[in-house]
């Protein structure tokens, strides 16, 4: 995922198959160095597809770490909430929301307020480590390392 402003405050991330994309501040406690943040999910690859405008097909919470310093970006710290458009549910858009949200995290991601009949998404999604708070439950996801190419390299059978 590609960091991008959008003017006018908006930021958010994009591939050639999703982009999240809003960054309005939502109520809500977070501490300094984060903000709660509300964003709009537009579905590129089927917006490719039937040759039209990408449509919104979901809207998320997320909590953002904030950039430090201007060659800094921000990252994506906390996913709150998903809500996917009836529409476009169990066609895999979920998997893919969660991919690119994850991909946005600078490193594990903690999943808050799991409603329970969700948690069974969240576990194909790999989430662990779940506990409840609130009546909500919580878990993480954790990112995998990105080798580089040279520790590839170094894995790879010599011929």
């Amino acid at each position: 995922m590609k960091f991008k402003q959008y003017g006018f405050g908006l930021f958010g991330w994009e591939n050639d198959d999703i982009a999240i994309a809003g960054g309005t501040r939502e109520q809500g406690f977070h501490p300094a160095g984060k903000m709660r943040c509300s964003f709009s999910v537009y579905d590129k690859a089927m917006g490719r597809r039937d040759r039209i405008e990408p449509p919104i097909v979901a809207s998320l919470v997320l909590v953002i770490n904030l950039a430090e310093t201007d060659e800094d970006e921000p990252t994506v710290d906390k996913f709150i909430k998903v809500e996917v458009s009836k529409a476009v549910r169990r066609s895999g858009i979920g998997r893919r929301i969660v991919a690119a949200v994850l991909e946005a995290s600078a490193g594990d991601l903690e999943v808050c307020d799991i409603k329970r009949n969700a948690k069974g998404f969240w576990m194909k999604m790999g989430a662990e480590g779940f506990n409840e708070r609130k009546g909500f439950l919580n878990a993480t996801l954790r990112k995998a390392p990105v080798l580089e190419d040279d520790a590839v390299e170094a894995m790879s059978p010599s011929p």
